[in-house]
């Protein structure tokens, strides 16, 4: 029998061995730190509460510009993803902290925006190569 159950995980290391730090921050993804460039960086944290989802903190020279969930959705009332410089919106792509920012928006004549999550892009793509 298997159980679905996550226990906690400890990682001890001596405080001064870099290589040793740098792997342990490896592991864990929470807390993680990311540079983005010069001016940007980001923070990947997991949820705590059942309404939350994973996310990522972005920060402009160390001042917090937008929190993203793992689901490319806004979180803590930020300001959407695409508000963020397209190179910096690619960057945190491809370190696979948002994996559905390649959501596309569709807006028609006054209607809310649609979100169509990458899952369901690639299944009609399938449908429509395989002609089914």
């Amino acid at each position: 029998m298997t159980s679905n159950k996550t226990h906690p995980v400890v990682l001890w290391y001596v405080n001064n061995d870099k290589i040793a730090e740098k792997m342990a921050y490896g592991l864990i993804e929470e807390g993680q730190t990311y540079k983005l460039d010069a001016r940007y960086s980001a923070r990947y944290d997991i949820a705590h509460q059942p309404n939350q989802l994973n996310h990522t903190h972005v920060y402009l020279k160390g001042n917090e510009v937008c929190v993203v969930n793992k689901n490319g959705t806004p979180s803590h009332n930020s300001p959407p993803f695409s508000s963020l410089p397209a190179k910096i919106q690619s960057k945190i792509r491809a370190l696979k902290l948002v994996e559905s920012a390649s959501l596309f928006l569709e807006t028609a004549s006054g209607q809310s925006p649609v979100l169509i999550p990458q899952s369901v892009q690639k299944m009609f793509w399938l449908r429509f190569l395989l002609g089914r």
